[in-house]
């Protein structure tokens, strides 16, 4: 009963296929969809982080289809994808970029439904980007889509959370997050959907000359030495991630920076100090700096003799450099005969080569471009030995099951495709059977990225070979890549789960590594399918009023079937302890396949006196708890208080419907936008009244319901675990 009656409430007992237009929505897609919406009832919003090439897609247009006015927000590059998927689902939705978000043109009033895609670029506050998406997602459904939401640390998540949920996300329980948050693996859907295996991954090596390193940590600091520690250490971390990458990424870059030495002290000469944004491109380099970095970036104060001296010993030693390099035989040609033989031992396959850097891609192809079958794609354009074309064109003659179109004539067919993470994010590419990453980016979440590209649902392969070219040791023992790379897995995998498409050797697989939030939320599915598959003949059980057996296990505790407004809730207590975390949870359905034990009545009220403890204990929270609030809510609490407490008399007569509607948004549930808006009314210098006023007429998502404060509730079965 307890399997059956769950499963149910979760959508698991629906058809195994459903259409959507064109499209055949699988098992998982369904499921997913059930999940999401009542997310959205009770939350305000979700997360679907399903692993990339398990058809994120379409599970969001199936949601927009419930909708009369959708709109899909995500990178600009997505914006033909979303428009060809649409039109295979029949499902109308607009598309806006992120790219118009940041350039703050762009204003958002008629959309019922906001569906993110490739959410996780919106995981930092502090951006125009992000400040816009809360003004959209205000008291609107949420739906956010990213296989990999987060890159660098766990607040990636919080912070994506925040769109609908306002601060709460900082304090969501493990039961909260597994409703809300959503993600499956390949590894479950894979027997459903076809999706080939990942082998091992192959490490690859070239020779480096080991001076080069050497060189970049002896330049000279590019500001005055005494605020020029860390610049120093930023602009060395570029120019040696460049370096691994290939030579010719850190020539160009070399090549530019010198330029921009040159402006600097042209502008020095003439007695005009740089600007902070000119002082803050010179400092960190060329590269995107990481989010943790932002506090370094803040422009040097120097005097300009001492700054003219600096940047002109610092780009001197970038030109002896860049002489060095240039004489020297670069190993592209190494890294294309790697290619080459890749290439020999997949004889037909089509192959994708990854790269952080446009540069390295440019040098690549310049040393294949006479190789049969070639093609280079970087944010610049594409180009094959016949000349340049589109964008559209290059993925319509490499991928063209992925992109829906016919297979292309032998003699313009695309074999070897090399390309930066432009593709990296939302295309098809599972023609190809073969992936290449020239060089590791800073994030697993990229990495992941990569592979899920080709080993996605509609590939034709049983098999997705990937090859990696190692990180230089000289490099390595400076930037910490592969350290960095293995600690960043380590925060995803306690997050939200493993990353199966990152190689062995740096997942966080550990037998010890307790399972995440979502991870358990599957095992849970997995066990009470398994649980009912074992009891079809045992119907009749559903006719009591509560149903009880006892069983005999290693433990002592219980698992409990509960109703709520939000579906069917699965409670244990090991031992005493009762708790709707998904991770204790899937530890006691684990126990739960004993033998029959003797019924104790006294066990029986025992625990469903915790069950109705735990229950009141619920119903006494206050929403506007401390534990439940953020700062800024509680310092506007303060001052209403403050308020109050002064009024008397007939003020407070006059006050009482102004403070009650102020006290109703300060204790109701806020996302981003409101709690923005009430951290705003904070630092205002308005009246009293105005004030008040102004609290009260904040807007409130007023069609999220918690359970946390609803009644319904009620105890449906009762398994209790006898230890042996």
């Amino acid at each position: 009963m307890i399997a059956r009656s769950w499963l149910a409430s979760n959508g698991e007992g629906r058809a195994a296929h459903e259409r959507l237009g064109r499209i055949t929505l699988r098992p998982h897609q369904l499921s997913a969809l059930e999940r999401i919406k009542r997310a959205i009832a009770e939350l305000g919003g979700a997360l679907l982080c399903d692993e990339v090439g398990l058809g994120k897609t379409y599970v969001a247009l199936a949601v927009a289809k419930r909708y009369g006015d959708p709109i899909v927000i995500g990178p600009a590059v997505l914006r033909s994808m979303w428009k060809v998927a649409s039109a295979r689902a029949r499902v109308a939705a607009r598309f806006l970029s992120f790219e118009s978000l940041s350039r703050g043109r762009v204003v958002v009033s008629d959309c019922d439904l906001v569906i993110i895609d490739e959410a996780h670029h919106a995981r930092n506050t502090r951006t125009r980007r992000y400040s816009a998406l809360s003004t959209i997602c205000r008291n609107r459904p949420v739906l956010l889509l990213s296989a990999t939401p987060i890159h660098n640390r766990r607040v990636d998540l919080t912070t994506l959370l925040g769109l609908f949920l306002g601060s709460r996300a900082e304090l969501l329980d493990a039961s909260e997050i597994s409703r809300c948050v959503v993600r499956r693996t390949v590894q479950v859907a894979r027997q459903l959907t076809g999706i080939p295996r990942i082998a091992d991954t192959v490490w690859l090596d070239t020779k480096v000359d080991d001076r080069i390193p050497q060189s970049l940590l002896a330049l000279p600091p590019p500001i005055p030495p005494r605020e020029g520690g860390e610049a120093d250490a930023l602009v060395v971390r570029s120019l040696l991630r460049q370096w691994a990458s290939s030579d010719d990424a850190l020539i160009a870059a070399l090549r530019r920076r010198i330029r921009r030495g040159n402006a600097l002290s042209s502008a020095l000469e003439e007695g005009t100090y740089p600007s902070a944004s000119e002082l803050e491109s010179w400092v960190r380099g060329d590269e995107e700096v990481q989010l943790g970095f932002a506090l370094l970036l803040a422009p040097a104060h120097a005097e300009s003799r001492d700054l003219l001296t600096a940047i002109q010993r610092h780009n001197e030693a970038l030109r002896i450099l860049l002489a060095e390099l240039v004489r020297s035989p670069l190993r592209t040609q190494l890294t294309a005969d790697v290619l080459r033989s890749i290439r020999a031992k997949h004889p037909g396959e089509r192959i994708v080569a990854f790269s952080q850097y446009a540069d390295t891609i440019i040098g690549l192809y310049r040393e294949m471009r006479f190789d049969p079958r070639v093609c280079a794609l970087t944010g610049r354009g594409a180009s094959i030995a016949s000349g340049p074309i589109t964008r559209d064109d290059a993925l319509r003659l490499f991928a063209p099951r992925g992109s829906g179109a016919r297979e292309s004539k032998p003699i313009e067919r695309i074999e070897l495709l090399l390309t930066t993470d432009l593709l990296s994010e939302g295309v098809n590419l599972q023609d190809a059977s073969v992936v290449v990453h020239l060089d590791m980016p800073w994030t697993p979440a990229r990495v992941e990225q990569r592979v899920g590209r080709i080993a996605r649902m509609g590939s034709q392969h049983l098999e997705v070979t990937s090859y990696a070219f190692a990180p230089p040791l000289a490099a390595e023992r400076v930037l910490g890549l592969t350290s960095a790379l293995e600690r960043k897995e380590g925060v995803v995998a306690a997050t939200i789960g493993v990353m199966d498409k990152l190689p062995v050797d740096l997942r966080s697989e550990s037998v010890s590594r307790e399972l995440s939030v979502p991870e358990a939320s599957e095992a849970i599915r997995a066990q009470l399918l398994l649980w009912q598959e074992r009891a079809r003949s045992a119907e009749n059980l559903a006719r009591a009023d509560v149903c009880v057996a006892a069983i005999a296990a290693d433990v002592d505790g219980f698992i409990a079937l509960e109703r709520s407004p939000n579906g069917m809730d699965l409670i244990v207590a090991n031992p005493r302890r009762v708790t709707t975390d998904p991770r204790r949870v899937i530890q006691m359905l684990r126990h739960g396949g004993g033998a029959a034990a003797p019924l104790s009545l006294d066990r029986v009220r025992d625990a469903l006196r915790q069950l109705d403890d735990r229950c009141h204990r619920r119903r006494a929270l206050s929403p506007a708890d401390p534990a439940y609030t953020a700062k800024v809510r509680r310092a506007a609490s303060r001052r209403l208080a403050a308020i109050e407490s002064a009024s008397v008399g007939h003020r407070r007569l006059v006050r009482l419907p102004d403070m009650e509607r102020a006290r109703e948004t300060l204790s109701g549930v806020m996302d981003a936008a409101a709690e923005r808006a009430l951290e705003s009314l904070l630092h205002c210098n308005m009246s009293d009244d105005e004030w008040v006023e102004a609290v009260g007429s904040l807007p409130r998502r007023t069609y999220a319901q918690s359970s946390r404060h609803d009644h319904a509730r009620g105890t449906l079965a009762l398994l209790l675990l006898v230890r042996r």
